[in-house]
């Protein structure tokens, strides 16, 4: 089964123009997991001829982030009752899914807290957490001891790189997180490669194929910053402002 036709919408929530997607299949766009589930359910649906009934489905919009449709069709059949293809609509109902997700594993992990699980395991829940909805994201969580900013987690980056600035000293012009500590408010670059803030840490990050760096200070009770909550694309990257409460959100989570 292969796109015939793309509306507006489709194309807004996609990300991609209604010709790139037309002749594609929906699997071409369907996240890796769930490509093999809904392939084997439409399978069974096309055989006996069956509606679409709210199928859910997790796909990768063209920035590469998780966009959750929720499905309807009818089937198109010819005069001798031939299945000809399908009709249908898509809802996007990624914002209640995430928040449904965000709610149950923020829930898990105040529990892990509250268990006493070992605080490295919360903080790589917390970054996983995160990265669920763009797989294009790794994050880091960084605690400042004095002047200087030290690993806590980063279950997505590169070992060699969270290495190397592992210890590393916060400054004006230190990277995203170095300047974000420092200066006690968010620092976003959207482009590695051209932004001064990384001039002395440019080719490190680029070698690793770090390109965009969004940081976050984490802030104690008192005002104190704690470290840096911070996410990292593989290409130039521009936040939304729902990205942004985002971000902040997950330095606040950290915090606690």
């Amino acid at each position: 089964a292969v796109y015939t036709y793309c509306s507006e919408g489709v194309e807004a929530v996609m990300g991609y123009r209604a010709d790139e997607m037309i002749g594609k299949t929906p699997f071409d766009f369907m996240a890796p997991e769930d490509a093999e589930v809904v392939s084997a359910l439409f399978v069974d649906i096309v055989k006996h001829k069956k509606p679409i009934r709210d199928l859910e489905n997790w796909n990768l919009s063209k920035e590469g982030k998780h966009v959750c449709l929720l499905t309807s069709g009818r089937p198109i059949l010819g005069e001798r009752g031939e299945l000809l293809g399908y009709r249908g609509v898509d809802k996007d109902i990624t914002k209640e899914k995430n928040t449904d997700y965000f709610s149950r594993k923020t829930a898990e992990i105040f529990e892990m807290v509250a268990s006493g699980v070992a605080v490295e395991k919360v903080y790589d829940a917390i970054c996983l957490m995160q990265e669920r909805q763009n797989p294009r994201m790794r994050t880091s969580i960084l605690r400042l001891k004095g002047d200087q900013l030290f690993h806590c987690s980063s279950p997505s980056l590169p070992d060699p790189y969270s290495q190397a600035i592992d210890g590393v000293k916060i400054g004006p012009c230190v990277g995203s997180c170095g300047t974000a500590v420092f200066l006690g408010k968010e620092v976003i670059v959207e482009d590695i490669a051209t932004d001064p803030l990384w001039a002395d840490f440019k080719e490190l990050a680029l070698s690793h194929d770090l390109q965009a760096c969004w940081s976050s200070p984490i802030m104690g009770t008192d005002g104190a910053v704690l470290g840096s909550f911070a996410e990292y694309f593989d290409r130039p990257t521009t936040p939304s402002e729902n990205e942004l409460k985002e971000i902040k959100n997950m330095s606040g989570l950290v915090a606690i």
